[in-house]
């Protein structure tokens, strides 16, 4: 099948060096010869949709400040990536300010980030606190931001961790849209 990616979506550039429509052999090959851990789903009900969870065994991924990476593909073609920030053993501020630098850096690339939801709760001396952001720096691409942080009053105890999804829903919908079926009439031996 032939793979014609609108030029809107050169607009973004991918990190790790990849691009919308990659198959998911050049995530596997990284993974492993940088001896990483990769967990392949395959979920039943959506049968074209493969997500590929790149992880290391302990701490970050190896040269990077990233706690892993998650690609998922439609019909083995690359649309979204998105990249895991752990903040374990850092202080909850620490990690919210990780978190706003790489919004502001991309912001400033790609354009301002909308709210899309901030939630909060306090259940029992736990708060939860919950945010989402967009930018969509073409129509159809997507880089969305996501924040949580859980605090316990009572041990005075924080952790917090938070991702960026890059998402080319331009081509989701592509890869998604069923193949027309032949017609009876296009069959070489069809009756008539």
């Amino acid at each position: 099948m032939a793979l014609t990616l609108p030029a809107l979506a050169d607009t973004l550039e991918l990190p790790f060096g990849m691009q919308w429509g990659d198959r998911p052999s050049k995530i596997l090959d990284w993974a492993q010869s940088e001896k990483l851990d990769a967990d392949i789903s395959l979920p039943g009900n959506d049968p074209k949709l493969r997500i590929i969870h790149v992880s290391a065994a302990s701490g970050n991924l190896p040269g990077h400040k990233i706690a892993g990476i998650t690609t998922r593909y439609r019909d083995g073609r690359l649309f979204e990536i998105t990249l895991h920030y752990s903040g374990e053993g850092l202080a909850v501020p620490t990690v919210k300010g990780q978190f706003l630098a790489i919004k502001r850096q991309l912001g400033r690339k790609y354009g301002g980030f909308q709210t899309n939801r901030i939630d909060r709760s306090n259940d029992d001396s736990v708060r939860t606190t919950s945010e989402a952001y967009h930018a969509e720096p073409s129509p159809g691409i997507l880089i969305i931001g996501i924040f949580t942080e859980v605090f316990d009053d009572l041990r005075n105890q924080g952790l917090a961790k938070f991702s960026f999804i890059y998402r080319n829903r331009n081509l989701e919908r592509m890869l998604s849209t069923p193949a027309p079926r032949p017609s009876p009439t296009d069959q070489p031996n069809a009756t008539r």
